[in-house]
């Protein structure tokens, strides 16, 4: 019971940084912008992931972004992981780290919809956290075309990509 209020306290504590942050793509998926250049764009997560067996807590999940130019977006993704297995305690320790070049190549003003392509590498950051089951020890290359469209103050979004997985299963 006491690891499970750590949880919820940790959870909690971030809340704040979520409700006064600037809204912007879900850190899963994301959209052709950038920052623009020399700015930083901040994203605080709690990401909530339940499969058989197992429950994982990414909280926080800091997902540093910065604009090199008005075109291209560098990427640092760290996650702070609490995991369970049922029946076992929860454990956590520092997650899977992310990061990823953005390159926006169609510009929303130039041709009334934004294109851009944002490859990102995905490895375990601490041996540690795979041996003691925190993270799995895959390492990750994706490379996804991300679409955008605004419509007014409304805007549609479309994402495709390959996950190219090393001792896993790739995927689209």
């Amino acid at each position: 019971m006491k690891n499970i209020k750590t949880v919820f306290v940790a959870c909690l504590a971030f809340l704040p940084l979520a409700v006064f942050a600037q809204g912007g793509p879900p850190l899963v998926t994301d959209d052709p912008e950038t920052p623009g250049a020399g700015k930083w764009e901040i994203n605080h997560g709690i990401i909530l992931q339940r499969t058989t067996g197992r429950l994982e807590v990414a909280a926080p999940d800091i997902d540093l972004n910065y604009g090199w130019g008005e075109r291209t977006q560098l990427k640092l993704d760290i996650p702070w992981v609490f995991a369970r297995e049922s029946g076992e305690r929860w454990k956590s320790g520092l997650g899977r780290g992310d990061v990823g070049v953005k390159y926006r190549f169609i510009d929303e003003d130039d041709a009334g919809y934004s294109m851009s392509t944002y490859p990102q590498f995905t490895w375990n950051i601490l041996p540690s956290s795979a041996r003691r089951g925190i993270t799995d020890d895959t390492r990750e290359f994706l490379l996804p075309i991300e679409w955008a469209k605004k419509f007014g103050d409304t805007g549609l979004g479309l994402e495709v990509g390959r996950n190219f997985v090393r001792h896993g299963t790739s995927e689209w």
